[in-house]
């Protein structure tokens, strides 16, 4: 068997080979490889994968650790399943799928060694802001590199003759924008976007989002009552995300949002739960604010993801622990400092949230203001545009409040 270390460095140069090979097979509007050329360059990478997750030593042996039995059996079911996938379809599919699983398997593995090495140095500013920089620096020029590809955008939108490099501008922008959890962009989500496009705007946001939960556990690591471990913060999260779609999928209008209804459904969960302001439409979900289910689910998923799953846990925890024990300790630490801390936060982040929403209602309201103040005709923001004034009251209240 080749070493585990030597077999680490062949594996990821041999996937990087594949990664290519599919990029230049699918990634272009016409194949710049040919199915057989690009299945010679996933051929290194399964050969690199399987002895790198023990396969030869459980086939020899029949013994190796859980851990390594499981990825075994996995890998050989995956390479099964893409070996029958190009028999039937052909075209470099199977080969695209096991591609797909070696590099997810990969990018689990950086992302956990990452959440160790953040863990460890909770105590190290210099190590925890270089470790976070750098994993964020990836991601960027990961996510600026994928949508600068034609497969992420329409056929018009690139223009790589005339307007290259404020195309790439445009998508290094969009990439930081995810992030950052900011939401904004240059191109519209829905309408420039293949849905590869758009699938890569949800990934960094989504690795965002863990990235930046690792982090706040472990800036509010001193003010838990309990430990809180990430997992459990991950589970809620994913939890809140596959409710939000089970109660809004059916409510999405597919030919208006740029994509299916369950996929519109996980995307904007996920924009309003990470707080990131990425929407199919380019007025967001203004046409949806009437729309009960859906105005419910995203204003509760962006209160939730405002004040943080983590103080949510935390908080449920410290109330419980209350609940049986009616005094404070003596040192006033733990439950009682965190849930002092959450509920003037609480308090503080409501009147904000009523008195701004009040505020934003009665600007664009015509007649609570002062002639001078209000502008003659809205300002011209585009096809697809609400101007809030020409909304009914309660649809701009709620618009208000989404705000």
């Amino acid at each position: 068997m080749i070493p585990r270390r030597v077999s680490a460095w062949l594996l990821h140069a041999a996937l990087f080979l594949a990664v290519v090979g599919a990029v230049g097979r699918f990634c272009f509007h016409r194949p710049l490889l040919s199915a057989g050329l690009f299945l010679l360059t996933v051929a290194p990478a399964a050969l690199a994968w399987l002895p790198h997750v023990g396969v030869f030593r459980l086939i020899r042996r029949g013994e190796a650790p859980a851990d390594d039995r499981a990825s075994a059996i996995l890998s050989f079911v995956v390479l099964g399943a893409s070996a029958a996938l190009e028999v039937l379809r052909g075209g470099g599919a199977g080969g695209l799928a096991f591609t797909l699983f070696v590099a997810a398997c990969v990018l689990f593995d950086a992302a956990t060694r990452l959440l160790h090495r953040l863990d460890a140095a909770a105590g190290d500013i210099r190590q925890l802001a270089r470790s976070s920089l750098g994993a964020w620096l990836f991601l960027s020029l990961l996510g600026t590199l994928l949508l600068t590809l034609p497969a992420a955008t329409h056929p018009a939108i690139p223009d790589y003759g005339h307007n290259f490099w404020r195309h790439v501008s445009a998508c290094g922008f969009m990439a930081v924008s995810a992030t950052t959890l900011n939401g904004g962009t240059i191109y519209p989500v829905g309408e420039d976007l293949r849905p590869f496009g758009q699938a890569v705007l949800y990934a960094l946001m989504q690795c965002s989002a863990v990235l930046y939960a690792a982090l706040g556990l472990i800036a509010l690591r001193p003010w838990l009552a309990r430990p809180i471990r990430l997992g459990a913060v991950l589970m809620l999260w994913i939890a809140l995300q596959l409710l939000a779609v089970a109660a809004t999928r059916d409510q999405w209008k597919a030919p208006d949002d740029g994509g299916p209804r369950l996929w519109t459904a996980v995307f904007h969960s996920a924009a309003a739960l990470n707080q990131c302001g990425f929407a199919m439409r380019q007025d967001g979900i203004g046409s949806y604010l009437l729309t009960g289910p859906i105005f419910w689910t995203m204003l509760v998923l962006s209160v939730l993801g405002s004040v943080g799953l983590i103080v949510v846990i935390d908080r449920l925890r410290a109330i419980r622990l209350l609940r049986r024990s009616s005094e404070p300790p003596a040192d006033g630490a733990g439950a009682w400092r965190l849930l002092e801390l959450t509920s003037n936060e609480l308090h503080t982040g409501i009147w904000m949230l009523c008195l701004g929403a009040a505020l934003i209602w009665a600007c664009e309201s015509e007649g609570l203001l002062p002639r001078p103040l209000f502008l003659d005709q809205p300002l011209d923001a585009g096809a697809q545009q609400i101007p809030l004034r020409n909304l009914t009251p309660e649809a701009r209240w709620r618009a208000a409040l989404l705000l």
